[in-house]
């Protein structure tokens, strides 16, 4: 009987300190001094996600699935052709896809990584978010060189779009055909033109727009680049290449199908938000 007696009192001390522990990391956790969570009206038409410089930390009329992108890093899952579409699974999409408004502050010195990291307490608290990263196997597409070097289209640069540099060149460019003035891609008189600047990763990343599957580098290029291409839709009938064709003659890369390794967030729980 007193062996039993120590191996229960064992186990109770066990959970109680793993509480403990879980009830600490709670509260260490970055969290905003206040707080709203609502869900969006039904005829909101503006939206936003404003975690700027100041305490005033905004989310408006946003899909549940990218306001948790956002958190994450991943991108917008709701948008057709963003990469992050692969990388977020699971959860339910009558949930994910409804708009919520989220009105916070914090400190004013916070930065925007700080006002991430309190989003990700909320999502948690407020949300019961779980969310986890696995590694799967899944079809996909490889960008490699086609040659041993690139092409004339594919060209060194000082620039990177997504660099502090890079986005005042955009945001002061907005209407000019400079290559950080270009999210994916422009339409001009019929013909489709994917350009932009930075690191290859970039431009791997806009790739997903034009294509079906997820889209991995491994060109072992470093830097960053310019690249410029023109082309057609598959139902255009036009004097200009294919996608993919002018990706290989313009750029020297190759795109091609494979399986293989690709890291995705995965929702194992998450609920409507608790009242405020």
């Amino acid at each position: 009987m007193r062996v039993v007696f120590w191996v229960g009192m064992r186990r109770i001390l066990i959970a109680l300190f793993a509480a403990g522990v879980s009830l600490a990391a709670q509260a260490q956790a970055p969290r905003f001094d206040v707080a709203s969570v609502k869900p969006s009206a039904p005829n909101q038409n503006s939206s936003e996600i404003n975690f700027g410089r100041g305490p005033a930390a905004r989310v408006a009329n946003q899909p549940l699935r990218d306001i948790i992108g956002w958190a994450y890093d991943i991108g917008s899952p709701s948008i057709a052709g963003d990469p992050a579409e692969y990388r977020l699974v699971g959860g339910a999409d009558a949930l994910l896809s409804r708009s919520f408004d989220i009105d916070a502050r914090t400190s004013p010195d916070a930065t925007v990584e700080q006002k991430k990291a309190m989003l990700r307490t909320l999502l948690a608290e407020r949300f019961k978010l779980r969310i986890r990263r696995e590694t799967r196997q899944v079809p996909l597409y490889a960008v490699t060189l086609a040659n041993k070097t690139p092409g004339s289209g594919l060209k060194p640069s000082t620039l990177d779009c997504d660099s502090d540099q890079g986005r005042a060149l955009r945001s002061a460019n907005f209407d000019k055909p400079t290559p950080c003035g270009v999210a994916r891609s422009e339409l001009v008189g019929g013909i489709r033109i994917f350009r932009g600047a930075g690191p290859i990763s970039a431009m791997v990343r806009r790739m997903h727009s034009q294509l079906d599957r997820p889209v991995v580098d491994e060109t072992g290029l470093t830097g960053n680049y310019e690249w410029s291409i023109r082309y057609r839709g598959p139902r255009q009938e036009i004097d200009a290449p294919l996608f993919e064709d002018a990706v290989r003659q313009n750029l020297g890369l190759r795109i091609v199908p494979k399986t293989g390794p690709y890291e995705v967030h995965v929702i194992d729980s998450v609920e409507m938000p608790t009242p405020n």
